[in-house]
């Protein structure tokens, strides 16, 4: 069958084709009230295929689409079959970022999330904003979820060797952003639990 081989040949491409046959074989009547047992009428049905002719079978080509690689990797992941956009993108040596970012979107941000999706992707902007933005389900979640933030940022704190990169700047901006938000919470959390005592001094005269 020549023309199913030529297909797969063509990356990128979904070929929708549709079979005829001029000798339709069918199991005859008389016959079927003959099987009773349903294993039977399977070899059967087997057996009428077995001999059907392959070269009597005419084939028309109803329609073609073409994708590049990108749109079928975009389609896969919008689809949310992310094993597939994984397969597909070690296939193609694409980037796994997006399948990765796509999970994490959807996900409820815990603690198991981030360590799945959130540490596996290699955009640091994407990852230092989703951790100063998003909130976790708990209150651990979301000490977990500013910790990874500060700890990718690491790598950018202040050196007695200055970069004046405006792109590095922008992560030490992140980075600032994350440990305020980290004293915000452990301040939050330290009040409403009582670890932390407000005082209140009056002054007389």
């Amino acid at each position: 069958m020549p023309i199913v081989d030529r297909a797969q040949e063509v990356q990128g491409s979904i070929f929708l084709l549709e079979s005829k046959s001029s000798d339709h074989r069918k199991i005859p009547s008389d016959h079927i009230g003959q099987l009773s047992d349903p294993q039977d009428m399977e070899e059967k049905t087997e057996d009428s295929f077995d001999q059907f002719d392959v070269s009597q079978m005419s084939w028309s080509l109803m329609s073609l689409s073409q994708k590049s690689v990108h749109e079928m990797y975009s389609i896969l992941i919008g689809n949310g079959k992310y094993q597939s956009a994984l397969d597909f993108a070690n296939r193609y040596g694409l980037q796994k970022d997006e399948v990765f970012k796509s999970q994490w979107l959807q996900s409820p941000k815990g603690i198991k999330d981030i360590n799945m999706y959130l540490t596996k992707i290699k955009d640091l902007s994407f990852v230092l904003s989703e951790c100063g933005e998003k909130i976790g389900p708990t209150e651990d979640d979301m000490k977990a979820l500013l910790l990874h933030g500060i700890g990718v940022s690491n790598q950018f704190r202040f050196s007695e060797e200055e970069n004046y990169d405006s792109h590095i700047w922008d992560f030490r901006i992140a980075r600032l952003q994350l440990l305020q938000f980290r004293d915000r919470l452990e301040t939050y959390l330290g009040i409403n639990m009582g670890r932390y005592y407000i005082v209140l001094i009056f002054f007389t005269f």
